[in-house]
């Protein structure tokens, strides 16, 4: 099929092409219709149209809808009003005229198309609503996403849009929600004592920088989305270093020239402005040092002290990488006499550093206030004693003798140019979902609290230095300690809606231990022993999962089967749950999977389903679907985990196939187009399931967890198909001679090398034997016969030693089939068809005479197979828990668990042949006594009357079907009660005799019961699903 644009879109002047074919089966996809224009050097409108083919529901089944929807459609859910646009219009800022660009209002929904195809297929939004905001880097639109995007103000700074990028069906919707509901990316915190510059690097606009002041904290996101994650900070005067934010490491160590000014002491914090105020050493014409008023930025009074006491003159140099030593072309203060003499005075000077003159180069400032040389004799001083601007800095004696007032001439001190060290560090860390770049001087010892412009955000771990009001309030503080243990376990029943029940979950010897406080939450749960029961009446393998024992030679392993560790951190704004790691690791399982239970747990899940009620074909119904599912994703509940780990590595896997149900072959055929195939004891290394930081919400992380374990299991092929049945199970042949062999070496053990190889032929021979059975027995053209068949191998895989039994039974019922099979199908032919039938009939027992004598074959030798494997070597198996429950109640409600009505209920099931046709309501014992006993079992079909003993049809006495039976009350003869059953027949009714009044009333009671409930559904009209008599 192929489609183009109307030609009435675009007028006269232009000519729509037809776009390349696509298929209509189930399916999406997209295709790019062009409208060419007649005006020459003009680019063509091009419109990106998403297709989805999918099957129709209900009467619809048949039909195939293809459904043309726009590829990209903008919904903006924040509370802004945006202006969208594609990158190469907002790059040129053609944003004069509307036509420039889309603008969608609050709450409102478009599609879009980008209007140059030439250009980068990029998206840039802005806020119009807010002044001079500018456009949002540009961002991809056709993947599946979640990001924020970063609007920069014309002063740097940041307006932040929430932007989620949905698949639903061929469409991508591009949501924009207000940045408020979700915790920003990316946090940078300055716990240093200087404002840092900060940009992502490559970017040259100066509104794209910007600077965040000591002690805050600011959110971020990257202004160009598709640029490298790399940030660059710098301080002012100091150095510049990149940070990769996606790597959670400690980066390079920030550094800044951290000058000191040598000011007069007395000349500050008076606070005029006047020739005597603010006064410190600056270096003037022919290296000569007077007192000037301070200027900031003025190198000629910046000082450095180096690390053997001199002082370094930062005018006199080429400014140099703060993060590197002196060149030594440096100048240092110095006196210019040759050597200080006591008592008199020297003017100050710069010259090199030389180690001879240690004693004029190298200075203290002193505890009394001083700037004084290494000899101590001489102090920094002004000239005369006078402090103003201009004086003559020179190097004088102090005062004359110790304890006498130190002049304000004399009093030198220092003062930075910078707070703070000079050398900052910098993490990239996790703080919850928000990664953190984190900044703080190297001499802080403990992280500040600081301002933060998210303040509702919960910030972790944080080291802070606590006051002694808040030491007292956390004292104060509630705190929930909870200790459980249940050594007797817990038991989980799933039923479905039939009812019935599927599975039986026992967890045994359970302790959590369960800590809360304000600040976390400590769960750990612990559960010695999982043990998975297959409840199905009619399962060939009985429990479904256990805990795999390890061989006598392996050390005895006593961890828990399951073990569950996590730890949460409290979240009051962000619509999400905060985990800082939650762990699950199970031990080695045995897992024995049934095709039929399989498929009903999945059915159970509700997967695989079809909704009968969606049968409408309205055109708004496919959009309002795909708005409601994309509307629903991001609004879901999200979750964090700093580490997500989920460790179930090693596992025994078998597969058993079995008939099913039409119902369950549909719920097949939706989740998979293949077969399964059985197979035994494949032992698979599965890795574990581990996601660090993840953000996302449940059923995303969900996927992600089938998504692993699936591929996991696909590289486990080999080993999957090495155990298949059809093959004979090759590679546990294998296995088994590999460790009969390994056992001979080392310990010399000569019979268990020959059980092995007993063992691993007899399985490989069971397999084949057993898969060339099931498939020639599908030729014999006889239904009944292989229903037969498959009643007596169930009942040799359920009973112990009963697969020799299973055998013999089949190939004596597979010779007697095979020598009756022509006048057997010839009969049933012609009794249902006549004699057409019947010539039909004799020929499908002649074809299928040799098919059922070669299956009883094969099944004999399938049966010793399987006995001799049996016997050679041992499996553990645990036994179930419980029999499978009786789900059926009065008046159709569940009945709680009774270990007699599941007995009963198992009692019934192999009276009927082990068909599950009948459903149990009760059991009453009418008469006692070994040889007089009498039982009635009733069900919802009939009655039947057993002696007591073994379920054998050799004890039933009789039965008396709901269709034949009217009526059912008490008779009293004799001072001996009975129960009387008035069939159809008026002439005829049966008296049972019971040993008690009660007991007869009572089963009186629950027969008439039971055959009310069958009169009730015999005469309920059921719901058709056959199109024909729909509305």
């Amino acid at each position: 099929c192929t489609m183009r644009i109307g030609k009435s879109v675009h007028g006269p002047d232009s000519l729509p092409i037809w776009c390349s074919r696509f298929s209509l089966e189930s399916g999406v996809g997209m295709r790019k219709l062009n409208v060419v224009r007649k005006e020459r050097n003009k680019p063509d409108w091009v419109y990106n149209i998403g297709i989805a083919v999918q099957q129709g529901k209900g009467r619809y089944k048949d039909t195939n809808i293809v459904n043309f929807a726009p590829r990209f459609e903008i919904d903006n859910q924040s509370s802004h009003k945006l202006a969208i646009a594609q990158r190469h219009i907002a790059m040129e800022e053609i944003t004069g005229s509307l036509e420039t660009y889309l603008t969608a209002l609050p709450g409102g929904k478009m599609p879009f198309h980008f209007p140059r195809l030439d250009f980068d297929q990029l998206l840039c939004v802005r806020m119009i609503n807010r002044p001079e905001c500018m456009w949002s880097g540009g961002f991809l639109i056709d993947r599946v996403s979640s990001f924020h995007v970063n609007m920069r103000d014309k002063l740097g700074n940041s307006n932040l849009l929430k932007v989620e990028i949905v698949l639903e069906g061929p469409t991508f919707h591009i949501i924009f929600v207000d940045a408020e509901e979700f915790p920003p990316p990316f946090r940078i915190d300055n716990h240093s004592e200087v404002p840092v510059y900060y940009n992502q690097s490559g970017l040259s606009k100066p509104y794209q920088k910007a600077a965040i002041k000591p002690k805050c904290s600011v959110p971020y996101t990257w202004d160009e989305p598709i640029e490298e994650p790399l940030m660059t900070l710098y301080v002012q005067g100091g150095s510049k270093v990149t940070y990769n934010l996606d790597k959670l490491e400690e980066g390079e160590q920030l550094c800044y020239e951290n000058f000191i000014y040598l000011e007069a002491t007395s000349t500050f914090g008076s606070g005029s402005d006047d020739m005597y105020s603010d006064l410190v050493l600056e270096v003037v014409q022919d290296h000569n040092i007077v007192f000037r008023k301070k200027a900031i930025g003025n190198r000629s009074q910046l000082w450095r002290m180096t690390g053997t006491g001199m002082l370094e003159h930062e005018g006199s140099g080429v400014p140099r990488d703060p993060r590197k030593s002196s060149s030594g072309n440096s100048l240092v203060l110095d006196t210019n006499v040759i050597a200080p003499q006591p008592g008199k005075c020297a003017p100050l000077t710069l010259r090199k550093p030389d180690g001879r003159r240690t004693s004029t180069q190298k200075w203290e400032f002193t505890k009394d206030g001083r700037l004084c040389c290494a000899s101590g004799i001489l102090c920094v001083q002004a000239l005369g004693g006078i402090l103003q601007e201009g004086a003559i800095a020179i190097s004088g004696p102090g005062p004359s003798k110790p304890g006498n007032v130190i002049g304000n001439h004399m009093l030198i001190s220092r003062q930075k140019l910078r707070p703070g060290s000079g050398c900052l560090s910098v993490h990239v860390l996790m703080d919850g979902p928000i990664r953190v770049l984190e900044i703080a001087d190297i001499q802080n010892e403990y992280r500040k609290p600081i301002v933060k412009e998210d303040s509702g955000w919960q910030i972790y771990e944080e080291k802070s230095i606590r006051s002694k009001e808040n030491e007292s309030a956390s004292q104060e503080r509630t705190i929930l300690q909870l200790s459980m243990s249940l050594k007797g376990g817990l038991g989980i029943s799933l039923i479905n809606r039939l009812p019935e029940e599927l599975v039986y979950i026992t967890l045994s010897n359970i302790t959590m231990d369960y800590i809360s406080d304000p600040e976390k939450t400590n769960v750990d749960i612990s559960v010695a022993n999982i043990q998975v029961d297959n409840q199905l009446l009619d399962a060939q393998r009985p429990v479904m999962l256990f805990v795999s024992r390890g061989s006598k030679k392996e050390v005895p392993d006593n961890t828990p089967a399951l073990h569950i560790v996590a730890h949460k951190i409290p979240n009051t704004k962000w619509n999400a749950e905060i985990y800082k790691h939650l762990i699950i690791s199970m031990k080695k399982m045995k897992i024995d999977i049934e095709e039929r239970l399989l498929w009903k747990l999945v059915q159970f899940a509700g997967f695989g389903q079809d909704d009968v009620s969606d049968e409408s074909l309205d055109e708004t119904d496919y959009d309002t679907k795909q708005a409601i599912a994309a509307v629903t994703s991001i609004k879901a509940k999200r979750y964090y985990f700093g580490t997500l780990k989920i460790n179930m590595n090693r596992a025994i896997l078998s597969m058993c196939t079995s008939k099913l149900s039409p119902e369950l072959r549909a719920i097949r055929t939706t989740i998979t187009t293949g077969i399964l195939a059985s197979f035994e004891d494949a032992k698979v290394e599965l890795d574990p399931f581990v996601r660090h930081h993840p953000f996302e919400t449940s059923a995303f992380l969900t996927r992600e967890f089938i998504q692993h374990y699936t591929g996991e299991l696909k590289s486990q092929a080999a080993k999957l198909l090495g155990s298949v049945d059809f093959l004979g199970n090759p590679l546990g042949l294998f296995n088994d001679v590999a460790e009969g062999i390994s056992g001979l070496i080392k310990d010399g053990n000569l019979g268990g090398l020959v059980k092995n190889v007993t063992h691993g032929v007899s399985n490989t021979a069971a397999k084949v034997t057993g898969t060339l059975s099931n498939n020639i027995g599908v030729l014999n053209f006889d239904n009944s016969h292989n229903e037969q068949r498959e009643q007596i191998k169930s009942y040799g895989a359920t009973s112990r030693g009963g697969q020799l039994m299973a055998g013999i039974w089949g190939f004596g019922y597979g010779i007697v089939g095979g020598i009756a099979s022509i006048p057997k199908q010839t009969f049933r032919g012609a009794q249902e068809e006549g004699i057409g039938g019947a010539i039909t009939g004799a020929a499908a027992g002649f074809a299928g005479a040799i098919p059922k004598i070669a299956t009883g074959v094969l099944d004999l030798a399938s049966g010793a197979a399987n006995a001799i494997k049996d016997t050679s070597q041992s499996k553990y198996c645990p036994a179930k828990v419980r029999e499978t429950r009786c789900c059926h109640g009065p008046g159709g409600l569940l009945p709680s668990y009774s270990k007699r009505q599941a007995d009963q209920q198992r009692l019934l099931y192999k009276l009927a042949k082990k068909k599950v046709n009948d459903i149990f309501i009760a059991m009453e014992q009418l008469r006692s006594g070994r040889d007089d006993g009498c039982l009635a079992l009733i069900t919802n079909h009939q009655v039947y009357f057993l002696r007591p003993g073994s379920a054998s049809e050799d004890n039933i006495i009789f039965q008396a079907p709901y269709s034949k039976l009217k009526h059912c009350h008490t008779v009293q003869s004799k001072n001996r009660h009975y129960i009387e059953l008035v069939l159809s027949n008026k002439e005829r009714s049966i008296q049972v005799l019971c040993d008690k009044q009660y007991v007869a009333q009572r089963a009186s009671q629950q027969i008439n019961y039971a055959r009310n409930l069958y009169d009730e559904q015999l005469h309920t009209v059921m719901e058709s699903t056959d199109p024909l008599f729909s509305d």
